[in-house]
């Protein structure tokens, strides 16, 4: 009897994970961890606070391959203490980024634990407001960001996934191009098939 049991528990979370990643099935997920995720810093010179949250909807092509776009926003602020503030000439700084964006999954396998393959592409508009000396100047910055990478999600019922993922971001402007290394996590529901 424990074999029977044992056995249909098996493929119903075989079938969960299938429902999960099959053709026409959509998505909705929130990412959290991108570039820093969420920080507070309190040290003698300053108070840093930065938070980085994404929402995607998702929609299934074909079985186990996930096209989708969603937004990123960002939220920086760093305000420097007495008396780092007059070594520094830095009072205050705060950024607000935006950032639409569209990505591509493809995930490997029909277990409860599936590997995935991630790119995705994005624009980003960054505004900036710092204060010198008590003078406030403001800022815009606007950028390319463009990167792939890897992860693990995990299906443990058809209608909720839990992912992480590690990718490698580029961020490019005729201002700067740089790259950083981002690990990522986040939850994904289910909506059903279209």
């Amino acid at each position: 009897m424990k074999t029977f049991y044992l056995a249909t528990a098996m493929l119903l979370s075989t079938f969960a994970a299938t429902a999960q990643t099959e053709q026409g099935t959509i998505n909705i997920n929130g990412l959290f961890g991108s570039n820093s995720g969420g920080q507070f810093q309190s040290t003698d010179a300053f108070n840093r606070f930065k938070l980085n949250v994404g929402a995607n909807v998702g929609y299934f092509v074909k079985n186990n391959w996930e096209i989708g776009a969603g937004i990123q926003t960002g939220f920086n602020t760093l305000k420097q203490k007495a008396p780092f503030n007059d070594l520094f000439n830095l009072d205050k700084s705060r950024s607000i980024t935006f950032a639409p964006q569209l990505y591509s999954k493809y995930y490997f396998g029909t277990k409860q634990l599936k590997p995935f393959a991630v790119i995705s592409t994005g624009y980003n508009w960054q505004f900036d407001r710092t204060t010198y000396n008590g003078v406030t100047t403001k800022g815009r910055l606007n950028y390319l960001n463009y990167g792939g990478g890897a992860g693990l999600a995990w299906f443990p019922s058809k209608k909720v996934g839990l992912f992480t993922q590690l990718t490698y971001d580029r961020l490019y402007s005729d201002m700067m191009d740089q790259g950083a290394l981002n690990l990522n996590f986040g939850v994904q529901i289910n909506l059903g098939k279209k």
